[in-house]
């Protein structure tokens, strides 16, 4: 992940102050972050995502320019600051671009396969959390199907209050389940009601009322948190353009935190285009018990993978996530993996929850009906 402070006017923007630029390679920092290597096919992205009718039409009638009027287009709607941004990260990355002829379609049929094997995981609901305790991955079957379990991480595959509150019970009778460090993130991930979601009936999602009571129990783990452990808590709240009022009246004030950064995920093809063609925006919101004066304002470019809404990992190497220097790993001569057992309601030192996790993370407790999702043997490649 590269990070910047970017003046606003040596950008051609007329305003004072500064904004940030975030280029991450996602799979690059989920390899450093948990070890594990995530199949270079998935990241294969080439063209911009068209629906299924305008790529036919694409490959069928080339003379035909497909137009998007500006009210859908994605692109169209980008601000003169964050187009400038953009432009500006990219000139710094300088990348080599490699002409292609290939499609998006290698990396949407893995990922497709990945979403009918792994949909049997939400059957699964059970109030209790299982660890990782070895300290390398470790290979399970669940629901006759094999996942990698990361390093020293926990999980529970249930619904996300109930989650909690075993947390917080825990949280209150236990010793020793929160690591030393100063600070601990805490990353939320809502699977927000949309139009896309309820068409392809990808996974299940959560309204405002259920969102709120979330956050209102969230509220108590953040308190003993502070209090009791005197934590430094950094919230990681991943939003769309229509939620991110209900975050910042509502969500955030209700956990008690500020904001201290917004940043709009600009995704990009591996030609640097936009990725996406049209549809909302998604911006990665970051808040803390005391905020900022002025929140910065930035853009957060990454090139996803082709698995629907797949987050890249946040970690402690953001500016005001840092409290030392990450320990990434150095790549091992041999990854070994075991199939070994999981343990009940045990915890490794924690420095983080993920709430609606879709994968798993070393030292994180990962909650959501669908938290080991992307942890299915087949999404790993083995070098």
């Amino acid at each position: 992940m590269i990070v910047w402070t970017v003046d606003w006017r040596s950008i051609g923007i007329n305003e004072t102050g500064t904004g940030l630029a975030v280029f991450l390679d996602h799979r690059t920092e989920y390899w450093k972050d948990s070890g594990l290597k995530l199949d270079p096919v998935l990241f294969q992205i080439n063209l911009p995502f068209y629906m299924e009718s305008e790529q036919w039409w694409k490959s069928h009638d080339k003379d035909n320019d497909l137009s998007i009027s500006s009210r859908q287009s994605y692109v169209a709607n980008l601000s003169l600051k964050e187009r400038n941004l953009f432009a500006w990260i990219r000139n710094q990355i300088n990348p080599l671009i490699i002409e292609t002829k290939e499609d998006n379609s290698l990396a949407k049929n893995k990922a497709k396969k990945i979403h009918l094997r792994s949909s049997g995981i939400n059957n699964l609901a059970e109030e209790k959390i299982l660890c990782n305790l070895a300290n390398n991955p470790i290979l399970v079957n669940i629901a006759f199907q094999d996942y990698l379990i990361p390093r020293q991480s926990c999980f529970a595959i249930c619904d996300v209050n109930a989650a909690l509150s075993l947390f917080l019970k825990n949280l209150i009778n236990i010793k020793g389940i929160i690591t030393d460090e100063e600070k601990f993130l805490i990353i939320i991930d809502p699977p927000w009601e949309n139009k896309s979601v309820k068409r392809r009936r990808n996974y299940e999602t959560a309204g405002s009322t259920e969102i709120i009571q979330t956050f209102q129990l969230l509220n108590k783990i953040c308190s003993l948190l502070i209090n009791r452990h005197q934590l430094d808590i950094r919230i990681v709240l991943w939003t769309t353009e229509k939620q991110k009022s209900l975050c910042l009246e509502q969500l955030l004030p209700i956990i008690e935190m500020k904001l201290e950064a917004c940043l709009l995920w600009h995704k990009i093809t591996n030609s640097w285009e936009s990725s996406k063609v049209r549809g909302g925006r998604e911006y990665l919101l970051i808040a803390s018990p005391n905020g900022a004066e002025k929140p910065l304002d930035g853009v957060f470019v990454s090139k996803p993978s082709a698995i629907h809404s797949h987050k890249p990992p946040i970690g402690f190497d953001f500016p005001w996530l840092q409290q030392s220097q990450n320990n990434y790993l150095e790549e091992p001569e041999r990854l070994i993996i075991n199939r070994q057992p999981l343990y009940d309601d045990r915890f490794t030192q924690l420095r983080g929850i993920e709430l609606y996790a879709r994968y798993l993370r070393p030292n994180f407790l990962s909650i959501g009906f669908e938290c080991i999702k992307l942890q299915a043997y087949e999404l790993f490649a083995f070098e």
